[in-house]
């Protein structure tokens, strides 16, 4: 998807990617630290995994309204250095 400065291309996601899995691993970090020090309840496993969800629902969001936008669901379009016709069936006889 280079030049649709969409996906790894965009600099919003690429930062919502990186910055999303510190925020997880640092909240999750955060309440072992402050809430569990002896380990004996399941808080920090609830707070990882519910950061876990919101960011994972969080990124198909992004794709979800990725996939309206002209060039991402087209059926008709055709991978870059394509021809615009696909080849006769006697090419794969070759």
């Amino acid at each position: 998807m280079k030049g649709t400065r969409a996906g790894w291309d965009s600099l919003l996601y690429r930062g919502y990617i990186i910055g999303g899995i510190l925020g997880v691993l640092a909240v999750t970090v955060a309440t072992v630290v402050l809430f569990d020090p002896q380990g004996r309840t399941m808080l920090p496993v609830y707070t990882g995994g519910g950061c876990a969800t919101i960011y994972l629902f969080g990124f198909l969001a992004y794709w979800w309204a990725q996939l309206p936008l002209p060039g991402y669901a087209d059926a008709e379009r055709f991978p870059a250095g394509a021809g615009k016709v696909a080849p006769d069936i006697s090419a794969l006889k070759s």
